[in-house]
C-alpha cells in the first residue's frame, strides 16, 4: 500500500513540474511575440510647409538657395509678383546642369502668383531629378524661354524651359516662347511622370518635340487630360515627340493638340515601338480651320499623327491626317493595318516609297 502512495506521489511530482515548465515556456514565448508585436515602424518625418513672396532676381535667388538647403520632406510655394529675369541653370554649351532644387528628395515646390517669369540667358529655368515635383499653378503666371530678339536676347536658346525625371504638373499658366535646337521646345520629359490637366504650351520650337519632347523611361508617364499645346514648330513632332521605350506610355484623354507644324506629324509624332493611347481630347489635323490645323510638310508624314515602329526612317510607318476629336478613339497597341494604303482603327500604312 505504501508503494502505491508512493508511486501515486511521485507520478504526481513529475505532472506538476512538467507543466510549470510549459507554463513557463508558454509565458517565454508570449512574452517574445509581445515584444516583437509592439515595434513601431518608424514613419517619414511630417512635411515643412514655406511660402516665398518673388518680387525680383534676388528673391528667386535666395529662395532656389533655401530649398537646396532646406532638407528633405519639404514643400515651397512660390508666389511670382510682376515680371521677373531668370538665369539659365547654366548657360554654358555642353556642361552638366545643375538641379534647380538641388539634391534634396520627397520635394514639392508650386508657382502661383501673377506676372512672368522669363529666361535672361540660354539653360533650363527647372531642372528637376527624382524625387522632386513642380506644380505650375496660377492662370496669370506664363514661364517664357528665350528666342532671339525676345527681351533683348542676342541668342536662341538650346535646351528645354523645364527638362524633369521627376514629377511635373501643369494646371493653369503658360509656359511659352523658347527656341531649342535641341530636343523639346517647352519642356523635355527624361523620366518621371508629366501630367497636363490645364494650362497651355504655345509657340515654341525645336528639332523634336515643339512643344513636349518625351523620352520616356522606366514606369514614366506622360497624361494629358486638359489644356492646350498649339502654335509650336519642329521637324518632328510640333506638338509632342514621343520616343520612349516599353515601360513607358502617353495616354491623351482630354484637351487639344491644335496649330502647330512639322515636316513629320503637326500634332503627335511616336517612334520606336511605346503605348500612345487618344481616348478622348481633340487633335486636328488637315480637314480642320486653319487656325486650328496642325500640318505635316512632309508627304504621308501624318498631319495629325505619325507612329514609326523603328529606328529607320524607310521602314514601315502608319499615319493619321484627319482630325481625332473627343469620339475618335486612336492608339499604337491595336491592330495596325497590313498593307500599303490601307487604313484601320483610325491608321494608315504609308505607301512604299
Amino acid at each position: 500500500m505504501k508503494s502505491k502512495i508512493f508511486g501515486f506521489i511521485a507520478v504526481f511530482f513529475l505532472i506538476s513540474c512538467v507543466s510549470i515548465f510549459a507554463w513557463g515556456e508558454q509565458e517565454s514565448t508570449a512574452k517574445k511575440y509581445t515584444e516583437v508585436s509592439s515595434y513601431q515602424i518608424p514613419l517619414p518625418p511630417a512635411i515643412v510647409s514655406q511660402e516665398f513672396s518673388i518680387r525680383n532676381t534676388e528673391d528667386w535667388t535666395e529662395a532656389l538657395s533655401s530649398i537646396a538647403e532646406g532638407g528633405n520632406y519639404r514643400s515651397y510655394t512660390l508666389i511670382i509678383n510682376g515680371n521677373i529675369a531668370i538665369p539659365g541653370d547654366l548657360g554654358v554649351r555642353g556642361q552638366t546642369y545643375i538641379n534647380t532644387f538641388g539634391f534634396v528628395s520627397n520635394l514639392t515646390v508650386t508657382l502661383k502668383g501673377n506676372g512672368k517669369l522669363y529666361l535672361s540667358s540660354t539653360g533650363h529655368m527647372f531642372s528637376l531629378s527624382s524625387g522632386q515635383t513642380l506644380i505650375i499653378d496660377s492662370e496669370n503666371l506664363t514661364l517664357q524661354g528665350l528666342k532671339k530678339g525676345q527681351n533683348r536676347s542676342k541668342e536662341d536658346n538650346y535646351d528645354s524651359i523645364i527638362l524633369t525625371s521627376g514629377t511635373l504638373e501643369l494646371h493653369n499658366g503658360n509656359i511659352s516662347d523658347n527656341s531649342n535646337g535641341n530636343d523639346g521646345g517647352a519642356i523635355n520629359v527624361s523620366g518621371g511622370i508629366f501630367t497636363m490637366t490645364g494650362g497651355t504650351i504655345k509657340r515654341n520650337a525645336a528639332e523634336k518635340g515643339g512643344g513636349v519632347y518625351y523620352a520616356g523611361g522606366y514606369d514614366s508617364m506622360f497624361n494629358m487630360t486638359g489644356g492646350i499645346i498649339s502654335g509650336n514648330a519642329a521637324e518632328k513632332g510640333g506638338g509632342v515627340y514621343y520616343a520612349g521605350d516599353y515601360d513607358s506610355s502617353f495616354n491623351m484623354t482630354g484637351g487639344t493638340i491644335s496649330g502647330n507644324t512639322a515636316e513629320k506629324s503637326g500634332g503627335v509624332c511616336v517612334q520606336y515601338v511605346n503605348l500612345f493611347e487618344k481616348t478622348g481630347g481633340i487633335i486636328y489635323g488637315n480637314n480642320a480651320a486653319r487656325n486650328n490645323r496642325n500640318t505635316a510638310s512632309s508627304n504621308q508624314g501624318g498631319h495629325a499623327v505619325f507612329y514609326l515602329r523603328d529606328s529607320n526612317d524607310d521602314g514601315h510607318h502608319y499615319y493619321c491626317d484627319t482630325t481625332l476629336d473627343s469620339k475618335d478613339n486612336i492608339t499604337t497597341s491595336g491592330f495596325l493595318p497590313t498593307r500599303n494604303g490601307e487604313t484601320v482603327n483610325n491608321w494608315t500604312r504609308a505607301k512604299s516609297r
